[in-house]
């Protein structure tokens, strides 16, 4: 049997589930973010505290380059005073050592700081182990990414990210697999023999161990017989995509997500990781998982919207009304191609199902009974994932996801009070008569409790979805009225202001 639910919002997006053995909700003990120890806005505080402390070092030398003519670090030093509230990738590369040989101003701002670096990473490091003790564990994992944008090269917070280092270089363990098979990333054809690149860049092509065309080879993949037999396989460190369409598009779909994968397994660390667990990889005991996973998350992506229908119709009689389906009988992703329109957002939707779902292997059915307003909550909220060179941003309330939350709210005054929404399960959330208003509610309040008052309340939300994520959990799902610790009438109060100021910022 099949239980479907449709988002007839921007943009359209689909999730299957089979129907299973009944399953039971957790209680994510130890995870609510209103702690004994106080609130997060403490620990908010003192970092703020702590960067602007650093910062202050950073003017003083700012003046001595700019006293100095010292243009290049003057130029370094403002770019970071002025950009301390994001934090980009950490780099691959080593960071290079300071050279005696530089001249002695440059080398002393340099060492300078250095040493400012340092110690702002370190108190930085020292706050996120209380604050993870706290129970404030999304905030925690935040404080030590924003060690490292201070201090790349510290060997416990790589190792705690699952690095390792080889030769001048920081490695995941797929990484570090593939560079001793002498393979190498390449933007257009995925990971390639070294050796293989300056032939494919001459429009040749490896299939089955022997040399031909492009066109040969395309021929060959993209016939429709084949079913992705012969297609394009483009293997990732999490990802394996197949498709009928052309290597290059797969390793662009295959790039996206593993983009998105990065930021979603640090922001939702709290929901891969158990209390115990967090403690232990804030202790050193640990190291998040970067295993060479078996079996990666499959995605299927169709040259024509045609073949994907016809693929899914049988599963799924609605496909057609689809732009991205994730099937949890098969555990596969499916998307087609959409020339002209940008469907990274449907594609961030499904990762999302499909993230949250196969965090453990058993089949069961999720928010059949109530809640069932986050599970496509949280997918529409990560649709407004996007990468900006090496930073991330997310929940920019300009991406029609937010936009339409204002204006449900407040130009078509359509709301449900959250008592209700909360009451919902699949069935009866999936049968709302105005399910676009609907799909834009949920969206504003997963927005709502993932940044109101500087997150307050994320850490309550991650448990909440852990909660109905968990297979192994107890008969009822905590509220996330009581994991706040607000009323629902509280929770409709401060969500109608938190829309209506966006909407204010907006006009």
């Amino acid at each position: 049997m099949l239980h479907l639910h449709v988002a007839k919002s921007c943009p359209v997006a689909l999730i299957a589930i089979m129907l299973s053995a009944g399953i039971q909700h957790a209680v994510a003990q130890d995870r609510s973010s209103r702690a004994e120890s106080g609130t997060v806005e403490i620990y908010q505080k003192q970092r703020n505290e702590l960067v602007e402390t650093a910062m202050g070092e950073y003017r003083k030398l700012l003046v001595f380059c700019v006293t100095n003519d010292l243009r290049e670090g003057a130029d370094v030093l403002r770019k970071a005073i002025a950009d301390t509230d994001t934090t980009p990738e950490l780099p691959s590369k080593l960071q290079a050592s300071i050279s005696l040989d530089l001249p002695a101003g440059e080398r002393q701002w340099r060492t300078k700081r250095k040493s400012i670096d340092d110690k702002l990473a370190s108190e930085l490091n020292l706050l996120a182990r209380r604050a993870i003790k706290a129970g404030f564990a999304s905030f925690a994992y935040d404080l030590m990414l924003e060690a490292g944008k201070y201090d790349p090269d510290n060997r416990a917070l790589r190792r705690l990210l699952g690095f390792v280092q080889v030769d001048q270089e920081w490695l995941t363990p797929f990484q570090a697999n593939q560079k001793r098979l002498r393979k190498v990333w390449h933007r257009r054809y995925g990971w390639i023999n070294e050796d293989h690149i300056a032939r494919y860049d001459e429009g040749m092509r490896q299939y089955k161990g022997r040399w031909m065309t492009a066109e040969k080879e395309a021929a060959i993949r993209s016939d429709p017989r084949n079913k992705f037999r012969n297609g394009w396989h483009i293997r990732t460190e999490h990802f394996l995509v197949k498709t009928d369409h052309s290597l290059e598009r797969g390793v662009e779909i295959a790039t996206a997500l593993e983009e998105f994968h990065e930021y979603f397994f640090r922001a939702f660390a709290a929901f891969f990781n158990s209390p115990d667990q967090m403690q232990r990889l804030f202790a050193g005991q640990s190291s998040t998982s970067r295993r060479i996973a078996k079996q990666p998350y499959e995605v299927h992506y169709f040259r024509k919207r045609d073949d994907y229908n016809q693929e899914l119709v049988v599963k799924i009689p609605q496909i057609a009304l689809t732009n991205g389906l994730y099937y949890m009988g098969t555990r596969t992703s499916y998307f087609f191609d959409n020339p002209g329109k940008n469907d990274l957002g449907t594609m961030f939707h499904e990762a999302t199902h499909q993230f949250l779902y196969e965090s453990f292997t058993k089949h069961r059915n999720i928010a059949e009974r109530s809640d069932f307003w986050i599970i496509e909550g949280i997918a529409c909220y990560m649709e407004s994932f996007k990468k900006v060179g090496d930073k991330y941003t997310i929940g920019d309330i300009r991406h029609p996801r937010i936009q339409a939350a204002y204006d449900a709210l407040m130009r078509d005054r359509f709301f449900i009070p959250f008592s209700e929404f909360a009451s919902m399960g699949r069935k009866e959330f999936q049968t709302q008569g105005d399910l676009v208003h609907v799909y834009s509610q949920v969206g504003g309040l997963t927005h709502f409790f993932m940044h109101h008052e500087n997150g307050r309340d994320r850490d309550a939300l991650i448990a909440y979805l852990t909660a109905l994520y968990n297979p192994d959990s107890f008969p009822k799902t905590p509220s996330l009225a009581d994991l706040t610790k607000s009323s629902f009438a509280e929770i409709d109060k401060a969500y109608n202001a938190y829309i209506g100021q966006i909407y204010q910022g907006r006009r």
